[in-house]
């Protein structure tokens, strides 16, 4: 038998989800993915990585799902790669940052 989880956990878990939602919103939105690879290709690369300010894990949202279809469906390759980084307390956490390529070349 599952042990409950009291309110205060559940609502701390939520406050966490929504603050990845709004964030993925603002980094992954797919106005903002479409200017970073307009800029990308505009400076003449074929690819472009996509990182959160701080090591996150947005892979799971809503924007993030929508971000990875839409770039593959158009043909480009969106792969989700981890990296360890520092939070704001020093702390080595991992993240994840989404690895966008339409032009073929390897990272």
């Amino acid at each position: 038998m599952k042990t409950p989880v009291p309110p205060y956990v559940e609502g701390v878990r939520a406050l966490a989800a929504e603050a990845r939602e709004r964030a993925a919103d603002a980094l992954l939105g797919l106005d903002a993915v479409r200017q970073a690879v307009t800029l990308a290709a505009a400076s003449g690369f074929d690819q472009v990585v996509i990182r959160p300010a701080l090591p996150v894990d947005l892979r799971g949202t809503v924007a993030a799902r929508a971000a990875v279809k839409f770039l593959t469906d158009g043909g480009a390759s969106a792969t989700w790669q981890q990296y360890v980084a520092a939070d704001p307390n020093g702390r080595q956490l991992v993240g994840h940052e989404l690895r966008i390529e339409w032009g073929g070349a390897p990272f």
